[in-house]
């Protein structure tokens, strides 16, 4: 019923000729009363009271669930790169570790053969140590065999070092490794911790995004509901609407009957439907196919109609349906397109059926669906005049 008084002030001073009239409390017998409140009503009216709780404001941001799924592929894969890059590093430091034991124990090795020979060098004598074939029995030998010996001992403490030198560089391989292997294992950690991340923003996207169907549903029923209530609430009152005479009218301002070049656009009812037809197929904001502004417009106030005129011949004979994209002026032709704007930027492309608004400076009347559309009750709108192209 709010809706219904939110429209008052062009309910009451809209009036054609021989089909409007002003509607008053008065003017509506009590015995319709009842007949507003019909159970389908009543019904309709607690519907919309238990989701009273819930309004638009209610809707949190909409999430991108496509982007959060995007991201959180991108963070599994990384997680799966970074798992591989710290099981590959991991591998090289074992295998780094593996070579420079393995190594330790040469150089172990080599320490010992090179201490036995050392002992040896000491301790055996010619007869002992040395082959057949270096042996001689000239006194002299002894001092050449000690010789061989030292020479062979050299080679070993060489040998060594050659070992322990690799053991060093393996030792410094071994340590890098083991350093790319824990920042390798700390970034695989890394990437599951924002994997996770990117898991719970996905859910708290997918939560969001659910929690907004389960408030449009709400709204859409609300919605219903309150439309529900207006179509009882219009049948009503087009039943007890009061008609005036146009006798009775008094004088009223002219309306414009053809275009500035003297033409005159198809008002009949068969060309008005197949207008109709073109605009409610025409998305929201666009112009109608076919159309194109004329340059022409006008800016001024702008009411809407409904209740008491539903059913009753417009000017241009059609009877007003309040659920049509039409409307009502003064300053264009019957049979006119027009788009209308308001201040906040709602849009709606309207057909003029109807000659009015007969009140004040207002130079339009819309239709109640029209009305919904722009949501405007009465307030300023611009209005850009449309033809056909070409």
């Amino acid at each position: 019923m709010a809706l219904f008084l939110a429209g008052t002030p062009a309910i009451a001073g809209t009036s054609a000729p021989g089909v409007r009239a002003v509607l008053t409390a008065s003017s509506v017998p009590s015995t319709s009363v009842p007949s507003i409140a019909s159970p389908s009503a009543a019904s309709t009216s607690a519907a919309s009271t238990s989701a009273a709780s819930t309004s638009a404001s209610d809707l949190q941001p909409e999430p991108d669930l496509n982007a959060l799924q995007a991201g959180l592929d991108t963070a599994r894969q990384q997680v799966e790169d970074a798992t591989n890059a710290a099981t590959a590093a991991a591998a090289r430091a074992v295998s780094a570790e593996i070579a420079r034991q393995q190594a330790q124990l040469d150089v172990d090795r080599a320490r010992v053969a090179l201490h036995d020979a050392v002992r040896r060098t000491l301790t055996d004598g010619p007869l002992t140590s040395m082959p057949d074939w270096v042996f001689s029995p000239d006194p002299e030998s002894a001092g050449l065999l000690g010789e061989m010996r030292q020479r062979s001992v050299t080679r070993q403490v060489d040998q060594v070092g050659v070992l322990r030198d690799a053991v060093g560089r393996l030792d410094g391989a071994t340590r890098l490794l083991a350093t790319q292997r824990d920042e390798a294992t700390r970034q695989a950690g890394a990437a599951v911790l924002a994997a996770d991340h990117a898991r719970r923003l996905l859910d708290d996207g997918t939560r969001t995004h659910a929690a907004n169907d389960a408030i449009r549903a709400q709204l859409a029923e609300r919605k219903r509901a309150l439309d529900a209530l207006n179509a009882a609430l219009v049948r009503a009152l087009a039943r007890v609407q009061v008609r005036t005479d146009p006798t009775t009218s008094g004088s009223l301002p002219d309306a414009v009957n053809a275009r500035p070049d003297g033409t005159r656009p198809d008002a009949s009812a068969t060309a008005q439907a197949a207008v109709l037809r073109v605009l409610e197929a025409t998305p929201p904001g666009q112009l109608p196919p076919g159309y194109q502004p004329t340059g022409q417009v006008f800016d001024g106030e702008s009411s809407w109609y409904g209740p008491g005129f539903i059913g009753s011949p417009t000017s241009s004979g059609v009877p007003y349906d309040p659920e049509q994209l039409t409307c009502a002026m003064l300053l264009v032709p019957l049979g006119t397109v027009v788009r209308v704007t308001t201040p906040s930027g709602a849009t709606a492309t309207l057909l003029v059926n109807d000659h009015g608004p007969y009140v004040g400076n207002r130079i339009m009347d819309v239709s109640m669906r029209a009305n919904r559309i722009l949501n405007l009750g009465l307030g300023q709108v611009h209005i850009e005049v449309l033809q056909p192209a070409g």
